[in-house]
């Protein structure tokens, strides 16, 4: 999720209610563009320092984790009798140039093969191949198509700080449930109890992002109906909250306030 422009921490980023992206204002398209590009590296390049002294897991839970690492130990420990051979493969829908891999990688015991794929905008793979290249257990597919084709029996779909960006949600989560991994990893997601799912406005830089609000039972009982069932749910600070902070949000009506960004696991029967 994008940070706030201001240097001391404004009351709203988020402005409006509607009922679809074509509704909500938007300037441009920002995805692409090369603050969006930076932005993306400095991410990279800030979990990289972080944890460049952390083996194994060291690093330790946080709030603001994802849980990506605890659900690619559980996944690894749960295959075959021959473990320490198994490989574990992640797809990251919206993944950037991959630094949740890194982070999967400090927390997680290292003798884990994972086979970690991104999938996200052209111009994000064109830079991540290069940024990534240190890391041969990273790589990057163009669509699902592409990991539909290339990537077969996905262990979990990681959808981390990205599905509110995506005008047709529901779609993107059939066609990712339609590779029917194990797990769906859904981490910092605009989910919870406001009155129902709704479209906003979110303010970065000089232009504004349509993005979702879910009602979170509206969004389980989708994802229950693509047959996976919910198991596990945590409330995630980091960003733009801390422990014990509200989303800045004060500019929407109060019943469509989130009070912070959920995360969700869901398991396939």
């Amino acid at each position: 999720m994008p940070d706030a422009t201001e240097s001391i921490r404004p009351s709203s980023i988020w402005e409006g209610v509607y009922r679809s992206f074509a509704d909500a204002p938007k300037e441009r398209e920002i995805f692409t563009n090369n603050v969006w590009l930076s932005r993306l590296e400095a991410t990279f390049e800030s979990v990289k320092t972080k944890y460049a002294n952390k083996t194994d897991a060291s690093a330790g839970p946080q709030e603001n984790s994802y849980l990506l690492p605890l659900v690619l130990t559980m996944a690894h420990q749960q295959m075959a009798a021959d473990a320490e051979h198994a490989l574990v493969k992640v797809l990251d829908f919206g993944g950037g140039f991959g630094a949740s891999y890194l982070e999967c990688k400090a927390r997680i015991p290292s003798d884990i093969r994972i086979d970690y794929r991104v999938i996200d905008k052209p111009e994000v793979i064109e830079r991540g191949k290069d940024i990534a290249s240190a890391y041969p257990e990273v790589s990057f597919l163009i669509d699902i198509a592409d990991a539909r084709r290339d990537f077969k029996d996905i262990d979990i779909v990681h959808i981390g700080s990205t599905l509110h960006y995506i005008e047709d949600w529901k779609a993107c989560l059939q066609e990712l449930c339609a590779l029917s991994p194990k797990y769906i990893v859904l981490d910092d997601l605009l989910a919870g109890p406001v009155l129902e799912t709704f479209v906003t406005a979110q303010k970065y830089y000089d232009t504004n992002i349509p993005v979702w609000v879910w009602n979170e039972t509206d969004f389980v009982n989708v994802v229950k109906d693509l047959g996976y069932n919910p198991i596990y749910r945590t409330n995630y600070f980091g960003g733009l909250t801390e422990a014990g902070e509200s989303l800045p949000m004060l500019a929407l009506p109060e019943s469509r306030r989130l009070p912070h960004p959920i995360n969700l696991l869901f398991v396939k029967p």
